[in-house]
């Protein structure tokens, strides 16, 4: 006996409609699970660089690096000096800001990098307030945020989310950019120029007395 038309559809809809079992289900919650926790990132104090991805499928780094909680805007006048090739670049004003971030993104970092091998968020430079056997200070330190081609001190290649705290003088490099960036406190460069400014006045006067002396 030929089936009805009801018949057939209700046959297809049997056919291509499909429940899932508890273990079906149970498996699927499971790599969900699993997917989650391999796509996520950790933002705790190691990896402050991490964060989710933003609407137009950037990572929102620079709103989602964690300051620690020690920072502080720095008291001394600090400026970085660039150099390339032996020729002096225009200089960085570095003491207004509690950070500043370096790497080739415009609308997000501090300082543009321009080297192709340069990461678009490549590394911060953090005041933080220390203390240690002169008391409590704020320093400058230097933090890769995991860039492709590293972060360099003095020559020295720096591992990835860890501070590293700078001294006056100290050549930091990103990538495999030539150009140099040097540390420099204008407060101990404005004293050291004083000293010798004061040592020469004093030269002077002593050269006068001893020429007068001799008259």
């Amino acid at each position: 006996m030929p089936r009805s038309p009801r018949q057939e559809a209700n046959k297809r809809k049997k056919k291509y409609d499909y429940s899932p079992s508890d273990d079906e289900r149970k498996s699927s919650r499971n790599y969900k699970s699993i997917k989650h926790s391999e796509t996520s990132h950790s933002d705790d104090d190691d990896n402050p660089n991490r964060g989710p991805p933003s609407r137009n499928g950037r990572s929102e780094i620079k709103s989602f690096y964690k300051e620690p909680s020690e920072v502080r805007i720095p008291e001394r006048h600090w400026r970085i000096s660039v150099s390339k090739d032996g020729e002096d670049l225009p200089t960085y004003r570095v003491y207004r800001q509690s950070k500043y971030i370096f790497g080739r993104d415009k609308d997000q970092c501090d300082i543009r990098l321009h080297h192709p091998s340069c990461s678009n968020i490549h590394a911060v430079l953090q005041y933080r307030l220390r203390g240690d056997s002169h008391g409590r200070h704020i320093y400058p330190y230097l933090i890769d945020l995991g860039s492709s081609h590293g972060t360099y001190i003095n020559r020295r290649r720096i591992d990835s989310n860890r501070y590293y705290k700078l001294e006056e003088n100290d050549v930091i490099q990103f990538g495999e950019s030539s150009k140099e960036f040097i540390l420099i406190d204008s407060d101990s460069s404005n004293k050291h120029n004083n000293d010798s400014k004061r040592s020469n006045q004093h030269k002077n006067h002593d050269n006068k007395v001893k020429s007068s002396d001799e008259d």
